[in-house]
């Protein structure tokens, strides 16, 4: 870049450089209204001073005598010079128009160049300013693309966190949902237990009532029968009784009757109370079978005298 900056700047200057030498060859009068100068006043005479009757071509000489004028005192021509002739100022007037056409060419290929040049310098700076657009285009594409990415991934850490709230609720239902599922379990499990215990111990006490039943018709028939011996033990128990009364009766009869006649009146005293023996309390009783056991009656003489 530097180089090509380069590049036009000395193509500038040297297009100044001939632009002046083009204006300098448009000041500078042509040689064939150049005139050798009077010997003695310096002044050329010309057409124009020849023919002072026309002022208009006067005034378009006078530029051409003053530039003349201004280059002999420069160039110190200042000495009269021989007059060219008609066919040499024509060469040069020739030589100066083709100078003049090849300078207007050049002019125009420079030109050419400089606008070829100036329009590949706006290509380039459409170049870069498409590139510079193209550039802030890339740049704010790729903003865009950082921009969505980040929500594209704040998004998906978005839907994560939800996917994963959404699991652990799912998971936590599932828990709950089983932990309950178990608790009925057991509580099922345990009412059936309970209740097969309550039909077993149910059913126990139906067999235990049955079997109390079974006791309590036997109890009653063991009563009944007990009932029934008991009345008949106490009717035999009763006729022993009145036997035994009886035969303790006689027994005392005779002992008292016997103590009576062979003891003597000491021991005779305590048995008449005795008398009615039949009706004796125990004590009286004992006297008695005491008193019998004294006199040493046995009982073959008892069953002899009481005839029992």
């Amino acid at each position: 870049m530097a180089t090509e900056a380069a590049g036009p700047a000395a193509s500038g200057s040297e297009q100044s450089a001939v632009a002046e030498a083009a204006a300098d060859d448009r000041e500078k009068p042509s040689e064939k209204n150049i005139h050798t100068p009077h010997p003695y006043t310096g002044q050329g005479k010309d057409r124009g001073q020849r023919s002072r009757s026309n002022p208009r071509k006067m005034k378009k000489t006078l530029p051409e005598m003053s530039m003349a004028r201004l280059q002999q005192k420069q160039t110190g021509e200042g000495l009269p010079q021989k007059k060219k002739s008609v066919k040499d100022q024509l060469k040069e007037t020739q030589q100066e128009l083709r100078s003049e056409r090849e300078a207007r060419e050049a002019l125009e290929e420079e030109k050419a160049t400089w606008t070829k040049e100036r329009n590949f310098w706006i290509t380039e700076l459409k170049k870069m300013e498409e590139l510079r657009q193209a550039e802030t285009r890339f740049s704010e594409v790729l903003r865009y693309e950082e921009v969505h990415k980040l929500t594209l991934e704040k998004d998906l850490e978005q839907q994560k966190l939800l996917t994963d709230l959404e699991d652990m609720k799912k998971q936590r239902d599932e828990f709950e949902k089983k932990k309950k599922l178990e608790i009925e379990a057991g509580w099922r499990e345990a009412t059936e237990n309970w209740v097969q215990k309550m039909s077993r111990m149910m059913d126990t006490l139906e067999e235990k009532e049955e079997e109390m039943e079974k006791l309590r018709r036997t109890v009653e028939e063991l009563q009944k029968e007990l009932d029934s011996k008991k009345s008949e033990t106490a009717t035999n128990l009763d006729e022993e009784d009145k036997k035994g009364k009886e035969r303790e009766y006689h027994l005392n009869k005779w002992k008292v009757w016997y103590s009576y006649f062979t003891i003597n009146r000491r021991t005779r005293q305590p048995q008449s109370s005795c008398l009615n023996a039949v009706m004796c309390s125990s004590e009286q009783r004992n006297c008695c079978m005491s008193t019998a056991e004294s006199v040493s009656l046995d009982s073959t003489q008892f069953q002899a005298y009481t005839g029992l």
